[in-house]
């Protein structure tokens, strides 16, 4: 991405599912590359979804 495309933003509308496989898709690659993009997509879905913590079980 340039430096002109940073301040550019798009927004995707997919469902909880697949929101969680493209986190663990972006978990697979090197952390230094998308830690910053998953806080920021974890901080967005807590906005929308609420703090509800999961139910693992």
């Amino acid at each position: 991405m340039s430096s002109a495309d940073a301040g550019d933003e798009i927004t995707f509308r997919v469902t909880t599912q697949e929101g969680q496989l493209i986190l663990e898709a972006l978990g697979a690659l090197r952390f230094s590359l998308v830690y910053q993009l998953i806080g920021k997509l974890q901080g967005q879905a807590q906005a929308q979804l609420g703090d509800a913590p999961e139910d693992d079980s």
